[in-house]
């Protein structure tokens, strides 16, 4: 497989995003855009993953750290 995916999780507090148009007020039925459940956070790698198969029949895979800060996917 050709590609890369990743999930970028940020805590609202880290995003410096200028206060135009509210961009810094939470969205609703979102708590955070930070650390998250393992499960979760496999579940959307792996949908991600369904979205660039096209691009080979090649191995696929993911891993994620236990802190779930970095997670490189080799494949």
């Amino acid at each position: 497989m050709c590609g890369i995916s990743c999930i970028l999780a940020l805590q609202h507090s880290h995003h410096k995003l200028p206060d135009v148009a509210n961009l810094n007020k939470p969205i609703p039925g979102v708590q955070t855009n930070g650390d998250t459940d393992h499960t979760k956070l496999a579940v959307e790698l792996d949908a991600s993953l369904d979205q660039i198969k096209h691009r080979g029949p090649d191995s696929r895979g993911q891993w994620i750290s236990n802190d779930k800060r970095v997670g490189p996917l080799i494949s």
